[in-house]
């Protein structure tokens, strides 16, 4: 497996730190229970003729959106069928990242829990042989929002910025993410999974508009860090102790959101 370019930092959405479950042909998860979960049309082998591809998945069960096994399948004269783990709402992006002008498979899923996880996997597919590739470990990017719910991302110094959508993420989890240039200041905004990348730097942002911000995390002590370094910029900003599968600890984190602001705008 080649090694990516060290620039490309998707550490950036974030946290690539929880690894999937695979399976083998003798442990194919049962098939009648799937479901499709998108289905796209793209050109990811370079021949000029898009691929079907569908991204599938079964749930842990009817009352949960956590998906215990998802999968990729790819047709185009042949099939393919990539495991992937475990996650919830899973999305696949096409973007050519290795440079070689041809489209990339990018899947990504959060991992749950507070902490801001995701899972992501970079797959090519190039002249029709499949290789993934090796995600960087360290990143030198930096970035800020946009209106109309735009992210603008510098992968480094000398890269042009790249533009994100994130009009499709206008809730994730029970959390809002509105339009920066929005009349924001003297709102109260819950960040939650606030140490991690995406999080804080969403919580510095809304800081910069003068918007006051609650981070929870489940280590408190992660929580402040981001916390002290909002403050230390000028905002307003208090960590809680959180964690967003336990209902109890969500309302105690809450009422203390209630007592220190009076109010939960976002």
């Amino acid at each position: 497996m080649k090694t990516f370019l060290p620039r490309f930092t998707l550490v950036l959405f974030l946290s690539m730190l929880i690894l999937p479950v695979h399976f083998s042909a003798e442990q194919d998860p049962n098939q009648e229970e799937a479901i499709i979960i998108e289905t796209y049309h793209e050109d990811i082998t370079g021949n000029g003729s898009p691929e079907t591809i569908q991204l599938k998945g079964i749930l842990f069960s009817d009352e949960s959106p956590f998906y215990q096994n998802v999968w990729i399948d790819i047709t185009n004269g042949q099939e393919r069928r990539i495991y992937t783990g475990s996650g919830y709402d899973p999305s696949l992006e096409f973007v050519d990242l290795n440079g070689d002008q041809i489209k990339d498979l990018l899947y990504q899923s959060p991992t749950g829990g507070s902490g801001g996880l995701y899972h992501y996997e970079l797959h090519t597919f190039a002249n029709g042989e499949h290789e993934q590739l090796d995600l960087p470990t360290h990143s030198n990017l930096t970035g800020k929002f946009l209106d109309n719910y735009q992210v603008e991302i510098q992968l480094s110094p000398i890269d042009q910025p790249i533009i994100v959508d994130v009009s499709n993420r206008k809730k994730i989890g029970g959390s809002t993410v509105i339009s920066i240039h929005e009349n924001l200041r003297g709102r109260v905004a819950v960040i939650t999974g606030g140490s991690g990348v995406l999080c804080s730097e969403m919580g510095r942002e809304l800081a910069r508009h003068g918007v006051k911000v609650a981070i929870l995390n489940r280590t408190i002590e992660k929580g402040e860090e981001v916390a002290q370094g909002i403050c230390a910029s000028g905002g307003d900003a208090k960590a809680f102790s959180a964690d967003i599968l336990d209902r109890q600890s969500l309302e105690k984190a809450k009422d203390e959101i209630m007592e220190q602001y009076g109010k939960i705008d976002i």
